[in-house]
């Protein structure tokens, strides 16, 4: 599956991928008491996704989940640094 189409797939369940890792960035900093920025939180889904890939090889849908996380992290680091510009 394309990854647009992924994302796009799942942001109807779980709504955009920008509001989406901004209300768990929101969550995180404040369970942990430190900042986490949108893209972090990204980097930490990739790092998890990873581990599951690593218990399970043979689950390919994670794969797609660490493309499509990736995918997002770019976003949020292309807009993040639009925003310092």
């Amino acid at each position: 599956m394309k990854i647009e189409k992924l994302i796009e797939e799942r942001g109807k369940d779980y709504g955009n991928p920008e509001y989406f890792f901004s209300q768990l960035s929101g969550v995180w900093t404040a369970m942990l008491g430190i900042p986490v920025s949108p893209t972090e939180c990204a980097a930490l889904m990739i790092a998890f996704k990873n581990l599951r890939l690593v218990n399970n090889p043979n689950h390919l849908d994670t794969l797609d989940d660490i493309e499509g996380y990736t995918y997002i992290a770019k976003l949020l680091a292309d807009k993040y640094c639009e925003q310092k510009d």
